[in-house]
């Protein structure tokens, strides 16, 4: 069994008010592109999935997007 893990995504974080949004797509993406290409049987996240207790909704939308492709799309679980 193959098991990616990761940690500390921190969604909706910013550096000096600019929004990293662009560079956590790219990130999912990567994520993505790994469990299709390595094989990857299930994901972990431990740490952080958002930067701030009450996360901005583009931050949510963007985990929730990244749960329907790696849960549903690739049948494959997110512990």
């Amino acid at each position: 069994m193959l098991i990616l893990h990761t940690s500390d995504w921190h969604l909706g974080r910013t550096d000096c008010e600019r929004s990293l949004a662009e560079d956590q797509r790219f990130f999912i993406d990567a994520i993505i592109e790994i469990i299709k290409t390595r094989g990857v049987d299930a994901v972990i996240i431990a740490g952080d999935v958002f930067d701030r207790a009450v996360a901005p909704a583009e931050a949510i939308r963007m985990y929730d997007d990244a749960m329907r492709r790696i849960c549903m799309e690739l049948k494959k679980p997110v512990l």
